[in-house]
């Protein structure tokens, strides 16, 4: 393996990399195996990595916000339903003692 400075490189999987080391380990996946691949592409294919990995986080995180939501959607449902029942049994003792039960 020579040295990242260097314009073509070999990574430990055997492929030829112009400049970029790291692509074919961080990308997980083989590239088309080439002579050289410039460091244009090798840039490209990291990029567009990087696009897809932020958008499954983005989607990860809508997911977990609308769990949420709707976890707390139902807290304050319950919460709603305690404190009508709780102003009905106010008002009827309200109305109770107006009456005098």
């Amino acid at each position: 393996m020579e040295c990242h400075k260097c314009q073509t490189a070999e990574a430990e999987d055997g492929m030829y990399l112009a400049g970029v080391m790291p692509v074919a380990k961080s990308l997980g996946t083989k590239l088309p195996v080439q002579k050289t691949v410039d460091a244009q592409l090798a840039t490209q294919i990291v990029e567009s990595h990087e696009k897809e990995r932020l958008r499954l986080e983005a989607w990860v995180l809508e997911s977990k916000i609308l769990h949420d939501f709707i976890l707390f959607d139902g807290y304050m449902a319950n919460l709603l339903k305690r404190f009508d029942r709780g102003f009905q049994d106010y008002g009827e003792l309200v109305l109770r003692d107006e009456l005098g039960f």
